[in-house]
């Protein structure tokens, strides 16, 4: 009888282990999730003033709500690689291929002015959630919605985790593709006002910049390969296809696109695959003069540079992840490819 006691005693016992081992597997998986808010100014299937616009923001809405440790809590839209009408129906479309149930909301039509900082759906859907939880940002477009959160609602900055942005350059540093360039370091330039007022408010910030992906390229087997992987996929694949031609026209026949912004979730994703170091910062007028087409600098009335430097005496430092690790190129752009599917 003792023995038979021990024994549902010992059965007891693992079975309320048992219990106890999933209940807390079960809460660090929930503790473990990333919250993120998502900024983007999508181009996928975009043509304006007959020009195709970018679609790696297209591919970022995808990699985030299909990744499952990240929650992604809500999606605002922003000017920049198209108007933000164009870009809230682009990221609806995308949304409409896959499975997710997540919030879109429509954000600044345009850059900020020290004047203007006119609020809109997507900034007070960001204030409403940094008011209750800690969350990080990833702003893969201008930082007009951005700005404009941290103007109006200055109480919600300390609950803002990490702001991860696809801006800046080391010091000099000119942008070529190849032989073409200087090129715009287009984030920034499309609302310099908005970056000054968020590097004002102090956000706690990490940058993804030109450097980090000029050498990382989604090639033609890379797309090829998307139109395989379902629904999704072959909206991606569809939606690519004007700006890769765009692409080969502009660089002589060069058969892919910089996954830029990919490089700024996969930091999130896979903070492993990177080089980053903490550098001071300062915003200064171009030193060049500049001539070429619209990606060129030319086009700014005023061209400035966000440098980042460890020589750099600012108030204090933002993150700057300068390169991949060795090894992690590859491993970077398969993930991207990998995580595109229904």
């Amino acid at each position: 009888m003792m023995k038979k006691s021990k024994h549902l005693l010992v059965m007891l016992s693992s079975f309320l282990l048992t219990i106890a081992l999933v209940g807390v597997y079960r809460t660090m998986s929930r503790v473990e999730k990333t919250g993120i808010i998502l900024d983007t100014d999508p181009g996928l299937g975009v043509v304006e003033e007959g020009q195709a616009r970018d679609v790696d923001d297209g591919l970022v809405i995808v990699e985030a709500l299909n990744n499952t440790s990240i929650e992604v809590l809500g999606i605002g839209v922003v000017q920049g690689n198209s108007r933000v009408e164009n870009g809230m129906k682009s990221a609806q479309q995308i949304l409409s291929k896959i499975d997710k149930e997540v919030p879109l909301w429509l954000g600044a039509a345009d850059s900020v002015s020290v004047s203007n900082f006119e609020t809109n759906q997507a900034v007070e859907e960001m204030a409403k959630i940094l008011a209750t939880r800690r969350v990080k940002i990833l702003a893969i477009g201008p930082l007009s919605n951005v700005a404009t959160l941290v103007q109006r609602y200055p109480k919600v900055i300390p609950n803002i985790e990490e702001l991860v942005v696809v801006m800046g350059r080391s010091p000099g540093l000119e942008f070529f593709i190849e032989d073409k360039g200087p090129l715009r370091d287009f984030n920034f330039d499309m609302d310099v006002e908005a970056v000054q007022t968020v590097l004002d408010a102090k956000v706690p910030m990490t940058l993804a910049p030109f450097e980090l992906s000029v050498n990382a390229l989604i090639d033609g087997e890379h797309v090829k390969q998307l139109q395989k992987q379902g629904v999704v996929g072959e909206h991606i694949y569809e939606g690519s296809q004007a700006w890769m031609q765009a692409m080969e026209r502009m660089f002589e026949g060069r058969q892919g696109f910089h996954p830029w912004d990919s490089a700024a979730f996969s930091y999130l994703s896979h903070p492993e695959f990177f080089k980053c170091e903490y550098r001071g910062f300062r915003i200064s007028k171009a030193r060049h003069s500049l001539q070429g087409n619209s990606l060129l600098e030319q086009n700014l009335k005023e061209p400035f540079w966000f440098e980042l430097s460890n020589e750099f005496n600012s108030p204090y430092q933002l993150k700057f992840c300068f390169a991949f690790e060795d090894g992690a190129l590859p491993l970077f752009l398969d993930s991207i490819v990998q995580a595109i599917h229904d």
